[in-house]
């Protein structure tokens, strides 16, 4: 026996609009014809030719609203098969995009603990993030600072129910309905709006993410990673996928999404990618050596002077200077007189200084535009 809705707040709370949405995209007709001002006639008929009707109230103020919003859950309820609870959420989200955030939980009730809990919120947060930030431009990191337009659109998204099977996160994306035009200029390019590139920018991202993972771990190179970047991938992503797993070692992680019935989702793209214990540290790796390789403005350069190339054009000169508390090789191209001071400073075994941005090419770390090169003290 299925559970019916009653409670009146709920079934006030269905918007009109809402169904409507939701009965357009299942197939349903709304008719021209009303024998009420106040209830929308709309009308379907399935595969065996069975016709329903659903009498759909449309001023939430009039007395029996709930009562009316009752009898077309009893309707779908009929017609789908299904729950009138399953029916009412599905109603509730029909112009939502659903992420599903997936991962074992190892307990009877599905239950984790509270820590784990707000650790796999906040991941999951950073992964909405990540993936706004990408929707706008795809860039291997992205600093502190987000644009408006991701700040706006994280406010709009919200946290749904979780789900049983395993413990299942999910998130609601809000996107608007797609409106189909009379007529369609084959030379004019749609454009989704930018809650939907979000979420198809996550979903091609984990997606190229996990492919990435599996090529790195054949070749020992980042060079796959490097490739998804213009998927989405960044180290952002990374981590925070990272951190989501990271709550159950040697568990899988699994990221699927449903696309908004009131604006069908594209169908090239799959909506389930699954991120493997193994990929987990992989992914890791690879956020770390985006991090490392990230320009660096105005970094400050100072340690000793242990190289003077002569051997091109332009001498060089190498200062051993401290990267994130560890000493590195940091290439310089000097000036003619700074140059001068360098020579001084090697001969003297002085500490020297100089600012400029800090770039890891390869192996190798190099100070572009440098400037203020002076002798510090120790």
């Amino acid at each position: 026996m299925r559970a019916s809705i009653s409670d009146s707040g709920a079934l006030t709370a269905l918007g009109h609009l809402v169904v409507a949405a939701y009965l357009r995209s299942r197939g349903w007709r709304r008719e021209d014809t009303s024998f009420s001002r106040y209830l929308a006639v709309w009308t379907y008929t399935d595969r065996d030719g069975i016709a329903y009707e659903a009498n759909v109230p449309t001023d939430p103020d009039i007395r029996d609203y709930a009562a009316r919003a009752a009898e077309v859950l009893a309707v779908l309820e009929a017609v789908e098969g299904r729950s009138q609870t399953e029916v009412y959420r599905d109603i509730t989200h029909v112009s939502c995009d659903v992420i599903r955030v997936r991962l074992p939980v190892p307990s009877v009730d599905d239950a984790i603990a509270i820590q784990a809990g707000v650790s796999l919120v906040t991941g999951v947060r950073s992964m909405m993030e990540a993936a706004a930030c990408a929707a706008l431009e795809p860039r291997p990191v992205y600093g502190p600072r987000k644009a408006d337009k991701v700040e706006d659109y994280l406010r709009q998204v919200r946290l749904g129910q979780t789900e049983s099977g395993s413990y299942v996160l999910t998130v609601l994306s809000p996107v608007a309905p797609e409106l189909t035009p009379q007529l369609v200029l084959a030379e004019m390019p749609e454009e989704d709006p930018f809650q939907r590139q979000v979420v198809r920018t996550l979903v091609q991202a984990t997606a190229a993410m996990a492919s990435a993972a599996r090529a790195a771990c054949d070749t020992g190179r980042i060079d796959a990673f490097d490739a998804a970047v213009a998927a989405g991938v960044s180290a952002n992503l990374c981590e925070a996928v990272n951190e989501i797993g990271s709550q159950w070692p040697g568990a899988d992680v699994e990221v699927g999404v449903s696309w908004a019935p009131s604006r069908p989702g594209p169908t090239h793209i799959s909506g389930r990618t699954r991120l493997t214990r193994d990929a987990l540290a992989t992914i890791a790796e690879a956020a770390r050596e985006f991090r490392k390789r990230r320009p660096r403005p105005s970094f400050r350069a100072k340690g000793q002077v242990m190289i003077l190339d002569r051997t091109q054009d332009q001498p060089a000169t190498v200062i051993f200077a401290e990267v994130d508390g560890v000493v590195r090789k940091i290439r310089v191209q000097l000036s003619d007189a700074d140059h001068g001071k360098a020579q001084a400073a090697y001969r003297d075994d002085l500490v020297v200084g100089c600012s400029g941005e800090l770039v890891l090419t390869g192996r190798q770390y190099q100070l572009q535009d440098p400037h203020d090169f002076a002798i510090e003290d120790r």
